[in-house]
């Protein structure tokens, strides 16, 4: 029994990448033209730093140092209680004016801005 594989490769002219056959890239390429799309996907970029890891880490270790007993770290147990709750009034303030469209997260701007840019000046299509 004749080998099929050739001839329909000859045919169909498919490239074969390791196991699979795909079409070769400048087929698939070669009918659309090099424009940018007039929106881009949302996103959000998160903090890789964590609030008050070090107040955490202080309350943690004096709870182990007298047997977890909490009235002998209260100062330590404020001082986490305090920066937690300038860590989520920061944060707050700081999705409020990403929403608002003010300001982005590391300088960067953000994808509704960035949204509203391509509104206003689309890519022109000829």
């Amino acid at each position: 029994m004749p080998s099929l594989t050739p001839p329909l490769l000859v045919k169909t002219k498919y490239v074969k990448i390791s196991k699979y056959f795909v079409p070769p890239l400048w087929k698939t390429f070669k009918d659309r033209p090099p424009v940018l799309k007039n929106n881009v996907s949302a996103k959000k970029e998160k903090s890789k730093v964590a609030p008050c890891v070090e107040e955490m880490s202080l309350m943690f270790s004096c709870w182990k140092n007298h047997d977890f007993e909490t009235k002998r770290c209260q100062k330590e147990i404020e001082a986490f209680n305090k920066c937690y709750s300038e860590a989520n009034l920061i944060q707050k303030e700081k999705l409020e004016l990403e929403a608002k469209g003010l300001i982005g997260t590391k300088g960067k701007a953000t994808s509704k801005q960035i949204n509203s840019l391509l509104a206003k000046y689309p890519t022109p299509t000829s």
